[in-house]
C-alpha cells in the first residue's frame, strides 16, 4: 500500500467533518440512553450488543474498503485520493453492480424506506422520543442496523406515553414512505438518474421524523396505557400503511429473488450460493451485506421480545421463515400490519 500522507485539504476536511457529524448525532442519544440503561435488564444488554456488533461488522469492512480504494487510486496522500475519487458513487457502484449486487441493494433500501421510517415514527411517538431524525441520519451515515439497534435500545429504556399519534404527521408519513419505496426499483448505478433518485429516496424519509414531540408532563408519568391504546385514533390508517408497505415489499422481494436467484443459470441452489457469496467478494459489499444481516436480526429480536404472552417462540420461527420467504422488509411490514390491525370490540 502507498505511504499515507495526511495533508489536510478541502476533501480531507470533508471526511473529518463526516466523522465529526456522526459523533455529534450520537452524543445526545447515548446520553439519553445512559440515564436509564441497566446491565441487569436483558433487553438493554441485547440491543446494546447488537448495536456494537452492527457497528463492528459494517465499519470494519468500510475501512477495508477505504484502504482498497486508496490503493487502487495510486494516490500519494489522503487529500489526493479523496480529490480524485468520488468515494460515495464508487462505493454504491461496487455494491450495486451486477444481478446479485442489485439484489442486496434493493433489500437494504427496502428496509430503510419501508420499515424503519414508520417504525421510528410510531414507536417514537408512543414514548415521546425527541430527535427521531437523528436515528435516520445515523442509518444513512453509519449503518441502518446500528441505528435500528440504537433506536430499540432507546425504546426499551423509555416509558410509553398516554398520548395518541398526531394525525397531520401521519398524513406526512404515508406519502413520504410510499414515494420513497417507489424509487427503489429504479436505482440503477449505470444510469445518470441514479444519484438523484438515491438522494430523493433518502431525503423523503426525514420529514415525518422532524415532527415536534411534546415533552413529558406529569400526567404522562402517572398514566400507564397499553401498547395498542396509545395510537387508538390512528390504528385504521396506520394498519393500511403497513399493509401497503407489506404488499410492495413482499412483491418486490419475490420478484428480485426470482429474477436474480431462482432464475439463475446454475439453478436455484446456484443462485442462492451466488447471492450469499457476493457479499464476500469485496469489502464494500461485505459492509452492506452485514448491514442487512444485522438489521434483520435486530428486527427479529424486537418482534420476539415485544410479542404478547407465550407467542415468543411462535414469533421467532415465523419471523425466520418469513424473512427467508418474503424478505426482511416484507416480513417486518407484515408483522407490524398484524400488530396494528384494528381490534374488534364487539362482544
Amino acid at each position: 500500500m502507498p505511504s499515507l500522507n495526511c495533508n489536510i485539504g478541502k476533501s480531507t476536511a470533508i471526511l473529518i467533518i463526516y466523522h465529526a457529524t456522526i459523533i455529534l448525532l450520537l452524543a445526545p442519544l447515548l446520553t439519553r440512553i445512559s440515564r436509564s440503561f441497566s446491565p441487569q435488564r436483558t433487553s438493554h444488554l441485547i440491543f446494546a450488543s447488537l448495536a456494537l456488533i452492527s457497528l463492528a461488522s459494517t465499519w470494519s469492512n468500510m475501512y477495508r474498503y477505504f484502504a482498497w480504494s486508496y490503493t487502487q487510486s495510486g494516490a500519494r496522500s489522503v487529500e489526493e485520493w479523496l480529490s480524485r475519487t468520488r468515494l460515495f458513487m464508487e462505493a454504491w457502484g461496487v455494491v450495486s453492480v451486477g444481478r446479485e449486487g442489485y439484489w442486496w441493494t434493493a433489500q437494504v433500501c427496502g428496509i430503510c424506506a419501508g420499515v424503519l421510517t414508520p417504525l421510528f415514527f410510531v414507536e417514537g411517538r408512543r414514548r415521546g422520543i425527541s430527535g427521531l431524525w437523528r436515528y435516520m441520519a445515523l442509518a444513512q451515515l453509519v449503518a441502518i442496523s446500528f441505528a435500528t439497534s440504537l433506536f430499540f435500545l432507546t425504546v426499551v429504556t423509555t416509558t410509553p406515553l398516554a398520548r395518541p399519534l398526531s394525525r397531520p404527521s401521519l398524513q406526512i408519513l404515508t406519502p413520504c414512505v410510499l414515494v420513497s419505496l417507489a424509487t427503489v426499483p429504479f436505482l440503477d448505478p449505470t444510469k445518470p438518474t441514479f444519484l438523484s433518485l438515491l438522494l430523493a429516496m433518502h431525503a423523503l424519509l426525514f420529514p415525518p421524523l422532524f415532527h415536534h414531540v411534546p415533552k413529558k408532563s406529569k400526567s404522562d408519568d402517572d398514566v400507564k396505557i397499553s401498547h395498542q391504546a396509545t395510537i387508538e385514533e390512528e390504528t385504521p390508517v396506520l394498519h393500511f400503511v403497513y399493509v401497503v408497505i407489506a404488499y410492495v415489499s413482499c412483491a418486490s422481494y419475490i420478484w428480485y429473488t426470482y429474477r436474480y436467484a431462482w432464475n439463475h443459470p446454475a439453478g436455484i441452489l446456484g443462485g442462492v450460493k451466488a447471492l450469499v457469496g457476493h457479499m464476500f467478494t469485496h469489502p464494500a459489499r461485505a459492509s452492506i451485506g452485514w448491514d442487512l444481516v444485522c438489521v434483520s436480526a435486530a428486527l427479529l429480536v424486537w418482534f420476539v421480545i415485544t410479542a404478547e404472552g407465550g407467542r415468543r417462540v411462535h414469533g421467532l420461527w415465523t419471523g425466520v421463515v418469513g424473512m427467508v420467504l418474503v424478505g426482511p422488509a416484507g416480513q417486518s411490514a407484515l408483522e407490524l400490519a398484524t400488530r396494528e390491525a384494528p381490534k374488534d370490540d364487539t362482544p
